[in-house]
């Protein structure tokens, strides 16, 4: 008996959810994760694009301060001076060009963050008004199945008042017709019988 309930509660569960398009609700669930799941990475990228960007303007600014010390003192270099004013003034226009390629992927990566956040933002909403839309539907069943129910006792009641009770009446008043009948009769032959003695 007990399997037999638990399937049946399934397949009401299962054909009040196909009724009132719960199966959506649980795909745009599943779409949220997955954006969830691309927003955390998003993040995760601006972290490390940002690292990447301030590593990049720390080597060009560091470059630069030694390239300005250098001039500075431009009068008085040796030749290992020269040299290293040489690879600093080498390595900054490769500093600037890494700056500028990270500043770009920084932004790109902030580009994609915000876009996710959008996206989150919107399917979320979207949920939402679909999961107010499933709980008017549920609502409707409700109240549809409260009235079914009502309507049945309704029918219940007068069928009991209508059918039932009279034939119920019937069989008691014919039992007690029949009863008194017999009572009498055995009256009637007793005081038959006293009277023949």
């Amino acid at each position: 008996f007990y399997k037999n309930l638990d399937k049946l509660i399934v397949f009401l569960k299962n054909a009040i959810n196909e009724i009132t398009d719960y199966k959506n609700i649980g795909k745009m669930k599943n779409k949220i994760e997955i954006i969830e799941q691309n927003l955390a990475e998003s993040r995760e990228k601006v972290k490390f694009q940002k690292d990447i960007y301030q590593n990049a303007i720390k080597l060009r600014t560091d470059s630069q301060r030694e390239i300005n010390e250098l001039l500075t003192r431009k009068h008085m270099w040796t030749p290992t001076d020269l040299e290293n004013f040489t690879k600093l003034y080498r390595s900054d226009h490769t500093n600037e060009k890494n700056v500028k390629n990270s500043s770009q992927e920084l932004e790109e990566a902030e580009i994609e963050l915000d876009a996710n956040q959008k996206k989150l933002s919107k399917e979320i909403l979207k949920r939402y008004h679909e999961e107010q839309i499933w709980s008017d539907k549920i609502r409707r069943v409700s109240s549809y199945g409260t009235f079914l129910l009502m309507l049945l006792n309704v029918m219940l009641f007068i069928m009991v008042q209508t059918i039932f009770e009279p034939l119920k009446r019937n069989k008691l008043i014919n039992r007690f017709e029949e009863r008194v009948k017999s009572i009498i009769q055995n009256i009637q032959n007793m005081y038959n019988e006293n009277r023949s003695t």
